[in-house]
């Protein structure tokens, strides 16, 4: 579902690479979200993307979390598309 990371992804955090490629992966079946809103509904920390991209980290429970969050969000969203398409 997601590209290849590219130059730019050298330097951040991998969670963070995760998050932006969903988000724009919402962004292009037409249901984008906010990295604040998606900080807040993954994490419960609504700056979580914005401490990763200042160059913090996150707990490896916080990042399981995260990860969690976003494949049943993927797999919700494929089948309600599955659904709307028979």
């Amino acid at each position: 579902m997601f590209a290849l990371a590219d130059q730019s992804d050298v330097m951040k955090h991998p969670l963070l690479i995760e998050i932006e490629r969903y988000l724009a992966w919402r962004e292009g079946i037409g249901h984008p979200v906010s990295p604040c809103y998606f900080s807040k509904i993954s994490a419960n920390n609504a700056r979580l993307i914005e401490r990763l991209r200042a160059g913090g980290d996150v707990t490896t429970k916080t990042a399981d979390r995260v990860r969690k969050f976003i494949k049943a969000e993927q797999d919700r969203i494929a089948e309600a598309i599955g659904e709307a398409a028979t």
